[in-house]
C-alpha cells in the first residue's frame, strides 16, 4: 500500500487549454499515527512538470505558476494494535501551510472489532491560486494528517501507522 498525490494545474489562454502534472508517492509508510498533526512525506516522484517542485523538507509541492489546480490525493491507514478501539483519522491539504477548510478534508476511522485493521483516507480539491512572488512558501501544497481521537480514550497497543 502507499499514499499517492496527483496534482493537475490548468493555465487557460485565449487559443487553447494547456496543463501540467506532478504526481508524487509514499512507498515507505510506517510513521507512527499520534494526535500530533504531521505532513505527508513524498519518497518517490512519479511524474514532476516544469511548474511544480518538491521541496527538500519532502512535505511541501512548490506551485510555480498562477492558476486553477486539481488535487487528488489517497492515504491507507492500518491500527497495528489488537483492542476492539475506535481511532479517527482526518487529512486535509494545506496551501502555505494553512487547511483549506472542508475543501479537500477527508475523515475516517479504523474499528479494531472484527478484524477491521485498515482505513483509507482519501478527498480531492480544485481551487485557484495566485503566484506570490514576494514570499516563495506562500506557494507550497502540503497534505496534513492526524489522529483526532481524545488523548484520555487512548491506551496500551493503540499506536497507528500509515502504511507506504
Amino acid at each position: 500500500m502507499f499514499a499517492l498525490l496527483f496534482v493537475i494545474g490548468a493555465r487557460v489562454y485565449a487559443d487553447n487549454n494547456e496543463g501540467a502534472i506532478a504526481i508524487y508517492r509514499e512507498s515507505t509508510g510506517g510513521d507512527a499515527m499520534t494526535t500530533s498533526i504531521k505532513g505527508v512525506t513524498w519518497d518517490t516522484t512519479v511524474r514532476e512538470d516544469s511548474t511544480y517542485s518538491l521541496q527538500a523538507d519532502n512535505e511541501s509541492i512548490r506551485l510555480l505558476e498562477s492558476g486553477r489546480y486539481f488535487v487528488l490525493y489517497n492515504m491507507p491507514v492500518y491500527f497495528n494494535g489488537s483492542n476492539n478501539n475506535r481511532q479517527e483519522i482526518q487529512t486535509y491539504v494545506n496551501i502555505a501551510g494553512t487547511s483549506l477548510g472542508q475543501y479537500g478534508h477527508a475523515r475516517g476511522y479504523v474499528r479494531s472489532a472484527g478484524s477491521h485493521y485498515n482505513s483509507w483516507q482519501a478527498a480531492g480539491v480544485v481551487f485557484d491560486h495566485t503566484y506570490d512572488n514576494g514570499t516563495a512558501t506562500n506557494n507550497d501544497l502540503s497534505i496534513s494528517w492526524v489522529n483526532t481521537d481524545r488523548p484520555e480514550r487512548k491506551g496500551p497497543g493503540r499506536s497507528l501507522t500509515w502504511q507506504g
